[in-house]
Parts: C-alpha cells; structure tokens; sequence
C-alpha cells in the first residue's frame, strides 16, 4: 500500500484526509447547483480495482521530509519545492519544476511575456495600460491565488493600481464558460490530464473562492493541443494547471500554475497514481538519460524577466 506525503497546504491537506462529498460521490441535484456528470471523455480513466492510498498526517518541514517511511511525495507550493530542493536525499519520491521555470510561470507578467515570445501570443489577452484596453477590463495582480485580487474594471476611474509594480491590466475574454486543466508532465510530456469547464451565470465575472459556478463538467483528457505544445516547449517536470477560456476554439490563457491546482480534489485518486507513475518515469528517465527537446534555459528566463520588471 503505498504512502504519501502531502504538502504543506492545510487546506488542501484536510480536503483530502477528511471525508468531504466532491471526493466520494457527486452532491444530489438541487435546482442549478449541481455537479453535472460528464457529457465527452477525451481520454477515460481505465477501470480497475487499486489499492487504497495512505495519507500521512505530517507537517511538512525539512525534518518530516527526511524521514523514510513514506513512498511519495506531493509539493502543493513554492514553498514546498524550496523545502524538497534542499533535500536531494528524497528527489526519487516526488517530481516539481525547475526553480527558473516555476518562478517565471508563477510570476504572470513574466508568463504572458514569456508565451508571445515562444509563439503563442494568440493565446494571451492582451496586456495594456487603461486608457489602451475596452472597457470592462481586468485588473490582476502578477502573483496571486484563487484570483484574490483581481477585479473587474468597469469604469476606468475605479483603476487603483495604475503605478503599483504588483499589478497589470488584461483585455477582459467575455463569456459564461471557464476551463481548468490538471496535468502531471515529465520532460514536457504529459502523464496525466484532466479538465473540468465552470459555468457561470453571467458573462462577466471573477472566478475566485467567493464566485463559484453553478456547474462543472468533468472533460476527462481533453486538452487544446496549444497547452499540450507549451508543455513541450518548456520541458516541463511536474504538476500544474491551466486557466482560460475559449475564444473561436482558441484557448485564451488566463495563468499557468506551477502546482497542483485546487480543484484537482475533484477526482483525486487517478490524479494520485498517476503523479506515482510519472514520479517512477522520471526516475527511470533520470537513470537513462535520452536525447529530448530541452526547455528553456535559466539565463532566456531570466532576461524576460528582467525587461518585464524595467
């Protein structure tokens, strides 16, 4: 029975530990808030019998990190990548980013630069100031969660963060339809996917941990084939979500984590054993190195950042 070291999120950690309804079964339908099943499976899970995975109740420090009687291990945050890239003792039980690429995906202005220069400047809504930007707008902060501070501008007096270094303006992407897509990659290649669509009641919204939807449709494996390619381009090793939308059946990118993204809860065991297995490639991969597309390097990222913060 293999065990599991979550990551230092409390939250996220007591979701999964405690019997909580998203993770059993789908909530009985009530008026519009509901969980609506599935309507088109890309790619289904396959059908089997697994044996039950353990969770460990740690905090997650140096100390309970360094301790051997767990097989895996799930980073949730930055944080905890800092905490396992000091401790090369453990690498074989988990897999995250590469310090450059995760703080460049983290940072969303870095992101947005770091996409139109590697091609997908139709995927990215456009940044601006107010006065260059049709109302309504967004109004972002470059590193955030849950979409804490983001607003939408309606009038372009309500701008208050014009001189604020923290925050940016985007081109706000109308309509009632918003996706997020789970993956697990190793070497840029995908391991796991999934991808749920929120539907809101209007065309104008924030999604954020006080705005839910009033439906979600489970996707299963359906991924834009551009997401798939930024992936690639990247070389990316570990977990992280996609948010956007579709604009004439291109994926308009809101962000990219570098992480496990919340809703991943929804579905969490197959997302589990598959991180378990791209955990194992990884280390057959590290074992036996092949010749593979490389990522971007540390010294392009760090010149894209380094004119965004001019």
């Amino acid at each position: 029975m293999p065990t599991i070291l979550l990551g230092g999120r409390r939250d996220w950690r007591e979701i999964l530990t405690t019997k909580h309804a998203c993770l059993t079964a789908p909530p009985q339908k009530k008026k519009k808030h509901f969980w609506k099943r599935p309507r088109t499976v890309a790619a289904p899970e396959p059908i089997g019998t697994r044996p039950k995975i353990t969770f460990l109740e740690k905090e997650f420090n140096r100390d309970t990190v360094l301790e051997s009687e767990f097989d895996f291990i799930l980073p949730f945050s930055m944080e905890d990548y800092a905490i396992l890239r000091d401790c090369p003792q453990v690498r074989h039980k988990c897999i995250f980013p590469e310090e450059h690429i995760a703080k460049a995906i983290d940072d969303k202005i870095v992101f947005n630069a770091l996409m139109m220069e590697c091609g997908y400047a139709n995927c990215i809504p456009r940044v601006g100031s107010p006065s260059e930007l049709e109302l309504p707008f967004i109004q972002k902060r470059r590193v955030d969660e849950y979409g804490i501070h983001t607003r939408i501008i309606t009038k372009r007096s309500e701008t208050d963060r014009i001189h604020d270094p923290d925050f940016y303006f985007q081109e706000y992407v109308p309509g009632a339809e918003e996706y997020a897509t789970h993956a697990i990659c190793v070497a840029g290649r995908l391991v796991y996917v999934k991808t749920y669509k929120y539907l809101f009641n209007s065309d104008t919204y924030t999604k954020s941990a006080q705005n839910h939807p009033f439906c979600v449709e489970d996707l299963g494996g359906y991924i834009p084939s551009e997401l798939a390619s930024i992936f690639a381009d990247l070389s990316y090793t570990g977990c992280a979500c996609f948010n956007f939308k579709l604009k004439d059946e291109t994926p308009m990118i809101f962000e990219l984590n570098p992480r496990v993204g919340a809703s991943f809860a929804r579905n969490y065991e197959p997302y589990l054993w598959a991180y378990m297995r791209a955990v194992q490639d990884n280390n057959r991969r590290a074992a036996n190195p092949e010749v593979s597309r490389p990522g971007l390097s540390r010294a392009s990222l760090t010149e894209i950042a380094a004119r965004q913060s001019q």
